[in-house]
């Protein structure tokens, strides 16, 4: 799958406001459209209730906002830690400060996004029903 698959699904869905895919290489798209959804556009990612839980696994991007931006702080926090030779304090800043900001992002994101709904269909091909949410 290329960067540029993701992207011109991301379009598509942006410009359609919803869009169904079906079968595994359409998922497999998908699933690069979602970090980029949720990195570039600041999209929050829900799914339905109603969403097959192995699809909404193999879908799910790892890791919260608090927690990215939670690592970057710290990372950023030892550095800084490091001109005052006391780098796990700053790392512990870091990491608060990080935290609290990418929790913040967060409850925005929850404004806009994609739904998505992912199913099995006959013979276990997967689709999934994306619906951006403005």
């Amino acid at each position: 799958m290329s960067k540029n698959s993701a992207v011109v699904l991301f379009k598509q869905i942006e410009t359609a406001g919803s869009l169904v895919i079906q079968g595994y290489k359409a998922v497999q798209t998908l699933r690069e459209a979602i970090p980029f959804a949720m990195r570039e556009a600041g999209y929050d990612i829900t799914f339905e209730p109603g969403s097959d839980p192995e699809l909404v696994d193999y879908l799910t991007v790892a890791g919260t906002s608090g927690v990215e931006w939670a690592a970057g702080g710290a990372a950023v926090g030892a550095l800084l830690g490091l001109l005052c030779q006391r780098p796990g304090t700053g790392a512990a800043i870091g990491l608060g400060l990080g935290a609290a900001v990418g929790v913040a992002r967060g409850v925005h994101r929850v404004k806009q996004g994609w739904r998505i709904r992912a199913i099995h269909v006959a013979n276990r091909v997967p689709q999934v029903t994306i619906h951006a949410v403005r």
